[in-house]
């Protein structure tokens, strides 16, 4: 049997197909693949959606070509087709579209019967597109939804939502501003694929907030830094909206999510396209996965090491921008270990990929004769005279000699354990910056250690870091990450070999020689990062930089933007302003109007660069 888009709504009732995924959500026999996504051009996009019980077997066919509304086709279109999973013969094919709409709306109605404060309140809905007519009709079937508003950035669009609307017996009128309606409605819907924030108003404190329009990280509904949380059957669960808007269901209360700031009741359910709990995932009744809330046994230990069950009398007292406490207090963090963090190095890779910004040469010794003024010299000399003077200001000074030539040390900043390693007659191996002038060669706060350990093996790296994270520390770090990096093959090639030039460095191989370079190679290649293993690693940035731009052009390529064709006809726009212009378009003018044209009579949004010389015509 084929259904079309009419037939396929009338056979899925909102009532009936509510009870049904509820249903469903409990079966375990339900098997929901990772959903393929192929892109078949820059401008559209084949989605591959199967699942499967014991007694059927199902795949979801859509496509996205974000060039139709110029076509004066949907953007998106599809089937469903249904198999039988005993015989794998075909039962029906359904029509695409239509089941995402509805089942999408569905689960969002099951979420507000479960989960919405004030199931009876008004709705407001943002974007009056498919996916915001679906939700209308579930919730006033389902929910008995009398008082509608309506907002969206087409109005044209939002008013036939309305007059929809009336025509089911609803009150409805439009809104220009959805933070506006936020204060009286109780139910939110929000179906937009908009990049900006469609809403930056807080809600009521009963409201439930279902967001459905997002299918990429690049899409907006909510206020990033919007943390809320919901009440189910007496547990607390909570959701964070992150920049990319991707669910991170917290199986914990709310009281003990860590720095978590929690805004009263709301209800919130985000299923854009996607989401999973920490066990499985779940079919969206007929195709796609869906995120869904648990009742875990939520217990805690007294002082009497029993457990008893979690209730809100004898819930520890902790607000919600305290950090978790957890059975095993961790030690606090050192101020290396913060800088660290404030600096993004947590994980090997990070530490293996923080590059030194230089390099200092501790694989030779120098005598003071050697050097000139500003050199970085190594050298060992026999503390002459090591006293704390107090003019001009307080200092540790101390004269050492390298048997030939004399040397002023000068510390401003000192401990006592630096005069022991001063001491008079005792040989040390200084590093710093030397300067000459009329009073002889000086150092200020050059490094000190014994004499007679062994020199370095390679280049020592200075890395770029923060005044509460020494080199030494920070070295270590890096080293040890590296280490960790390379044994996980975290850095596998990525560029086969054929594609390399001539004997260029692979990328393990330049990521160990730029942390550990040998005695013998040149700084000045090393600093001007004109080295082969610079170089690998410049190519391998560029790829990944081409590669992100090419990500965000198909992803731009899926959004949709209003098709202004009609400002390019004979009695158009463009045709006004070229008859009140005093003066004929340039060449280069009119060639860059006739791109900008065909750009905005695209049903996809325009990315342009308008560039030219000063006066050259650009406001035109």
């Amino acid at each position: 049997m084929i259904f079309n888009a009419e037939q396929t709504a009338a056979a899925l009732p909102y009532p009936q197909l509510v009870k049904c995924i509820s249903a469903l959500l409990r079966d375990t026999s339900v098997s929901v693949p990772p959903r393929l996504v192929h892109a078949v051009s820059d401008t559209s996009s084949l989605f591959v959606m199967p699942a499967s019980d014991k007694q059927l077997a199902i795949t979801k066919l859509i496509t996205f070509v974000a060039d139709n509304p110029a076509r004066q086709l949907p953007a998106i279109q599809g089937d469903v087709l249904v198999f039988d999973a005993v015989n794998g013969r075909r039962l029906c094919l359904l029509d695409g579209p239509t089941v995402t709409a509805r089942r999408t709306a569905a689960v969002s109605l099951l979420a507000a019967q479960q989960l919405a404060p004030n199931p009876k309140g008004k709705l407001l809905i943002v974007g009056a597109g498919v996916q915001g007519r679906s939700h209308l009709e579930a919730f006033a079937q389902g929910l008995g939804v009398k008082e509608v508003r309506v907002a969206s950035r087409s109005r044209a669009s939002a008013e036939a939502l309305v007059e929809h609307a009336i025509s089911l017996g609803l009150q409805a009128q439009v809104v220009d501003n959805a933070d506006d309606a936020l204060a009286e409605c109780s139910l939110v819907v929000t179906a937009t694929s908009a990049q900006q924030i469609t809403m930056r108003a807080r809600p009521r404190d009963d409201a439930f907030v279902c967001a459905v329009g997002a299918f990429s990280e690049r899409m907006l509904e909510g206020h990033p830094k919007c943390v809320c949380t919901w009440r189910s059957t007496g547990a607390l669960w909570s959701i964070r909206a992150t920049l990319t808007m991707k669910p991170v269901i917290c199986c914990k209360p709310v009281w003990m999510c860590r720095a978590l700031p929690v805004c009263k009741t709301w209800c919130v359910v985000w299923h854009p396209w996607w989401t999973h709990t920490k066990d499985r995932c779940f079919s969206k009744a007929v195709a796609g996965p869906v995120g869904i809330w648990r009742r875990p046994a939520v217990r805690c230990k007294e002082s009497t090491g029993k457990n008893k069950p979690l209730t809100r009398h004898n819930r520890p007292h902790m607000p919600a921008d305290q950090p978790t406490v957890t059975s095993t207090e961790r030690k606090p963090l050192s101020m290396p270990q913060k800088a660290l963090r404030k600096m993004g190095l947590l994980r090997p890779i990070d530490m293996a990929l923080h590059l030194p910004m230089r390099y200092e040469d501790e694989t030779r010794l120098g005598k003071l004769a050697d050097g000139r003024d500003g050199d970085n010299l190594q050298f060992e000399a026999v503390v002459q005279s090591c006293q704390v003077v107090f003019k001009p200001r307080r200092q540790l000074q101390a004269v050492v000699s390298d048997g030939a030539d004399l040397c002023t040390l000068r510390f401003f900043n000192f401990y006592p354990n630096m005069q022991k390693a001063l001491e008079v007659g005792r040989q040390v191996r200084l590093r710093g910056e030397l300067r000459g002038g009329f009073m002889g060669y000086t150092m200020m706060h050059p490094t000190v250690q014994a004499a007679g350990a062994p020199l370095a093996a390679a280049l020592t790296p200075v890395y770029p870091s923060t005044a509460e994270l020494p080199q030494a520390y920070l070295r270590k770090a890096v080293l040890g990450g590296l280490a960790r990096a390379l044994q996980s093959d975290a850095f596998t090639e990525t560029i086969p070999q054929n594609h390399l030039p001539p004997r260029s460095w692979g990328l393990r191989e330049s990521l160990q020689f730029l942390h550990h370079p040998a005695p013998d190679v040149s700084l000045g290649e090393l600093e001007d990062r004109s080295h082969p293993a610079w170089q690998r690693l410049k190519a391998e940035e560029l790829l990944a930089q081409q590669l992100s731009q090419l990500q965000a052009k198909r992803e731009r390529q899926l959004l949709n933007a209003p098709v202004l064709a009609h400002s390019t006809q004979t009695d158009g726009v463009l045709a006004q302003l070229h008859a009140v212009l005093p003066f004929k378009l340039t060449g280069a003018q009119q060639r860059v109007v006739n791109e900008i044209a065909n750009d905005v009579a695209r049903a996809v949004p325009m990315h342009r660069l308008l560039q030219g010389d000063v006066g050259s015509g650009k406001t035109v």
